[in-house]
């Protein structure tokens, strides 16, 4: 009974997250700045190689860079940019796992899903932070 309750929150809790996550890159989709465009997909493009290449620890634990294309995303062009770049970044990953490549079309949907959720919510918010505590984007030309 009492993994059954814990199974129907915790199903509850990642339809939560996917919905939200999937607003907020759609409502940064429609609102972003397209003067910036070819640099945000510059930056998806090392987003997703960071992503695709992280640093073993050992051979159960992996830590991602990706996080600081993230927050130069956040720097140069604010939360919405920051959020597209980690969320696509994210999908576009493709890593070798025990001989085994992993990448968005072999890995559960809802997993996927769930992870550029959970990564655009966490950047956009980290962008609305650095912005209301006084931090200003910097728009600078990468191209």
């Amino acid at each position: 009974m009492e993994d059954d309750i814990l199974s129907k929150k915790l199903i509850l809790y990642i339809t939560f997250i996917i919905i939200s996550g999937l607003s907020l890159i759609g409502y940064s989709i429609l609102n972003v700045n397209l003067q910036h465009i070819s640099n945000v997909v510059i930056l998806i493009i090392f987003s997703a190689i960071c992503e695709s290449l992280p640093i073993y620890i050992n051979s159960n634990v992996s830590v991602s860079v990706a996080y600081a294309v993230d927050l130069m995303a956040i720097l140069l062009f604010g939360p919405l940019e920051g959020a597209i770049i980690a969320s696509i970044g994210n999908l576009l990953l493709i890593r070798n796992v025990n001989g085994e490549i992993k990448c968005a079309l072999n890995i559960p949907y809802y997993k996927t899903l769930f992870n550029i959720s959970q990564i655009s919510i966490s950047v956009f918010m980290a962008g609305l932070v650095y912005k209301y505590l006084g931090g200003c984007s910097r728009t600078i030309h990468i191209s």
